[in-house]
């Protein structure tokens, strides 16, 4: 499988783990969804990290903006409870470093003696 493939099955992958994400009752979301969505950015950031590779699909872009839009809602939602809003905050710090270390290792690559 080539790099381009691969960049395009992590993307895929993480695409479908958003599309899983729900809230339980409380008005939590499912860790365990949650967590593989949060993973599915960890895996593609590994794969920026080693592969001299700059774009990324817009769908991608789309969903985390999306997602991040909803877990900074429910972190600052005083009608949840305490563990629901430690948990979205926890979440939207998370999504904002995967993203931040992607535009990192695409600058080092590009830029290897600063910008």
């Amino acid at each position: 499988m080539n790099a381009h493939s691969r960049r395009a099955e992590l993307e895929r992958h993480l695409l479908e783990k958003a599309t899983d994400i729900r809230r339980n009752n409380e008005g939590c979301f499912d860790n365990d969804i949650l967590e593989d969505y949060l993973i599915a950015w960890q895996q593609l950031k590994r794969y920026y990290e080693e592969h001299d590779e700059a774009c990324l699909d817009i769908e991608v872009i789309r969903e985390y903006l999306r997602w991040l839009n909803a877990l900074a809602s429910a972190w600052h939602n005083t009608a949840l409870g305490s563990h629901c809003r430690e948990q979205a905050r926890e979440a939207v710090y998370q999504l904002e470093a995967s993203l931040a270390d992607i535009i990192k290792a695409v600058e080092m690559r590009r830029y290897p003696h600063g910008r």
